[in-house]
């Protein structure tokens, strides 16, 4: 629950600081879940793609391509 919280705040503290203007999150089901339930409303508003996937294991390669990027 701590880590989550942590992510959330650095999110919005990015969206805040026009750090970031939008993002795309990736993360397991239930950890996306959570992040979700706990973003503010500019924040969530900001989110352009979920992808509710564990890419850990992934290299940087194979989640551009995931990503189409």
């Amino acid at each position: 629950a701590f880590f989550d919280k942590e992510r959330c705040e650095d999110l919005k503290s990015a969206h805040e600081r026009n750090h970031a203007d939008r993002f795309i999150l990736i993360a397991e089901p239930r950890f996306l879940g959570a992040l979700r339930d706990k973003l503010d409303h500019p924040t969530r508003d900001a989110i352009t793609r979920e992808i509710d996937k564990d890419l850990t294991k992934q290299n940087a390669d194979d989640i551009r391509k995931k990503l189409s990027l």
